[in-house]
């Protein structure tokens, strides 16, 4: 009775070895490779993850920036114009600008009667509605000038037509 149970036992373990997988197949990443795709959704979170800390860098960045220009804009604004050499500095025919370029900022709907758009540390709202396709002729730019009474949105590949714009800190 004791050899049967004895060579049964061996029997069950020789069976066992024999159908279970091998521990080493030789592959360094052994362990990690039945897992799937835990390895590829710990990435994908982590580069989430990155993607929102870097996004909210560059909001920091260009917030900061804008604090630091509407600051210098606010100090050369008589309530009505920017004085003669401040605007030549930074607006005017030798200064365009490309909407949605990274010194330009729409706010809320772009081209619109009343939208708001923001470059050189200044809010200027649209008098009137634009065309996106004029704002979005894209070999010149366009710019901001003087105009007769106030400062109006130029784009030089359709001279003549321009639109006030109203500067807003």
């Amino acid at each position: 009775m004791k050899t049967i149970r004895t060579m049964l036992c061996i029997l069950t373990l020789s069976v066992g070895l024999y159908a279970a997988p091998p521990r080493n197949s030789g592959h360094a990443n052994e362990r990690q490779r039945p897992r799937g795709n835990h390895q590829t959704d710990c990435n994908a979170g982590r580069d989430q993850r990155n993607r929102d800390r870097n996004a909210a860098r560059d909001r920091q960045q260009r917030d900061k920036r804008y604090e630091s220009a509407k600051r210098n804009a606010l100090g050369h604004w008589n309530g009505h114009r920017f004085d003669d050499r401040f605007f030549a500095r930074n607006f005017g025919h030798y200064h365009p600008f490309f909407f949605g370029g990274p010194e330009f900022y729409w706010y809320g709907n772009p081209c619109l009667l009343g939208s708001t758009f923001e470059y050189g540390g200044v809010y200027f709202g649209l008098d009137y509605p634009c065309s996106a396709m004029w704002v979005g002729y894209p070999w010149d730019g366009v710019y901001i000038d003087e105009g007769p009474e106030g400062y109006v949105l130029v784009n030089p590949a359709y001279p003549g037509v321009v639109f006030s714009v109203r500067v807003m800190f």
